[in-house]
């Protein structure tokens, strides 16, 4: 199994950004950069039961071995996540597990599944209905992507709501050492100079959007300062 180790931060605005860019490329002469490219994101109720992630997977994918790695993932998991997604025009469903307690959307510490598919999002998103699964909201945005050493990569990305983020991940396979791979984000992120959101910060930020979706998705709108305030940003 996958486990993915990232860490997301908050940028105020697109000079913060195009600096942390200009960081990046100083610190990795070898920068593979890869974007700008639009993404649409289809999140779900926490915690469907296994039965129905399975039905739908059992037609989403067509190798016993990928609804087996896809079932570890749920089976190691007290809480998980299932999210669909278009990366220019390029499909794929996710499953983030997380131990009791944490949040599989927002935990450094996650396991991993992700497939590719050869259907459209709105396609993937009416089988994973048909299945049970019930959609909780609907994203859009524009991603970057950085590899920066062939294993940290560096994701930017400007989301309806949130606006300008970073989330900096390794993925790392079962027996690897959790703690030089979170080790290693820390050191990066300190020169690069960013500060993790406060605790909570991204769980009420995705509560909020949640609950108001509609007004952001397909739209370049970001919560204004009365709402970052009530956030506790």
């Amino acid at each position: 199994m996958k486990r993915e180790i990232e860490i997301k931060y908050l940028l105020k605005n697109e000079l913060e950004r195009n600096k942390l860019v200009a960081n990046l490329q100083n610190k990795y002469p070898k920068l593979i950069h890869k974007g700008p490219q639009p993404i649409k994101s289809y999140y779900y109720e926490n915690n469907p039961t296994k039965k129905q992630v399975l039905r739908a997977a059992s037609v989403l994918l067509n190798e016993k071995e990928r609804i087996e790695e896809l079932e570890n993932v749920i089976n190691n998991s007290e809480e998980f996540v299932v999210r669909c997604r278009s990366l220019s025009d390029n499909v794929s469903f996710a499953v983030k597990g997380a131990s009791a307690g944490k949040d599989p959307l927002h935990a450094e510490n996650r396991l991993e599944f992700e497939a590719p598919l050869l259907k459209s999002l709105d396609e993937v998103n009416r089988i994973f209905q048909e299945a049970g699964l019930k959609i909780v909201s609907r994203w859009s945005g524009v991603r970057d992507s950085y590899s920066l050493d062939g294993t940290i990569n560096a994701e930017l990305e400007f989301m309806s709501g949130y606006g300008y983020k970073v989330e900096l991940e390794i993925l790392i396979n079962d027996g690897e050492s959790i703690s030089s791979a979170t080790e290693k984000l820390n050191e990066l992120a300190k020169v690069l100079v960013l500060v993790k959101a406060k605790a909570g910060l991204l769980a009420n930020m995705y509560e909020y959007y949640n609950a108001n979706w509609q007004q952001y998705f397909d739209t370049s709108k970001v919560f204004n300062d009365k709402t970052w305030k009530t956030l506790g940003r």
